[in-house]
């Protein structure tokens, strides 16, 4: 042992990779020899040698089989998108209109097969309601939302959900290529996903591409879809009121139309 080394720190040997250990020296009884010392502390510094030796074997082990630089998947919570929200409320809503304005054709149309019997005509002869034809009646009236210049021939708005979601449909037939087009926009809450169909000049053919939907016309989609609801809520699911019926006091009776 150096006899110029601090008294109160042993230190072991060097390893091959040059570097030495310092053990710090605790008071022992003075009875013990300077041999009994020099053992006691040497069998404390192999067992923190090998203790250092196993965490950088087990180190090197996890380094080489990957563990330490596999990738962590980021977990990124969306946000509902808001226009989206609002999109989703006004395709329920409709639906719900759908729903109950075809339950009372469907009403209607059993009362007039009944009256057909009666005046010996064929019950075949009147025409079924269907969801299909109520969404054929929205569609002329959405189809008066935008401006027509003399070169479209047809144009068609509508809701049409199907069993992936709600879809809006936009649509126009024109003898020019470039303004003849189907777009449609799937609403989820997340996000509006469009899907376009339109004449590629650079193709010399008809396309059908997805593309991400812009805030502007995420916004004004909405616009639109508005319109379509006040305008299809107001022609074609007319509750037409119900007599009113006035007493003596009008406390004692009211009935809503």
């Amino acid at each position: 042992m150096d006899n110029n080394q601090d008294k109160n720190v042993f230190q072991v040997p060097a390893t091959q990779n040059g570097e030495s250990l310092n053990v710090p020296l605790t008071s022992v009884d003075a009875g013990m020899s300077d041999a009994e010392v020099e053992q006691n502390f040497t069998a404390i510094a192999r067992e923190y040698v090998s203790e250092t030796y196993n965490q950088m074997t087990q180190d090197l082990e996890m380094s080489l089989s990957g563990y330490e630089t596999r990738p962590v998947p980021t977990v990124e919570i969306a946000s509902p998108h808001p226009v989206a929200v609002e999109l989703l409320q006004i395709g329920a809503e409709l639906k719900a209109r759908r729903a109950k304005y075809h339950e009372s054709l469907v009403e209607a149309g059993i009362v007039a097969r009944f009256l057909g019997k009666l005046i010996a005509k064929d019950p075949s002869s009147i025409a079924q309601p269907s969801i299909e034809k109520i969404i054929e009646h929205e569609s002329k009236i959405g189809a008066k939302l935008f401006p027509l210049d003399s070169e479209v021939t047809e144009m068609k708005y509508f809701f049409l959900p199907d069993e992936a979601g709600d879809k809006w449909y936009h649509s126009q037939v024109s003898a020019v290529r470039h303004k003849h087009f189907t777009n449609s926009y799937a609403i989820n809450e997340y996000g509006i996903e469009k899907s376009s169909t339109f004449f590629a000049e650079s193709h010399g053919r008809f396309v059908n591409v997805s593309l991400p939907t812009s805030e502007e016309e995420a916004r004004n989609l909405l616009i639109a879809s508005k319109k379509y609801y006040t305008e299809v809520t107001g022609k074609v699911y007319v509750k037409k009121p119900a007599p009113r019926l006035r007493f003596r006091s009008k406390d004692d009776y009211k009935l809503a139309a």
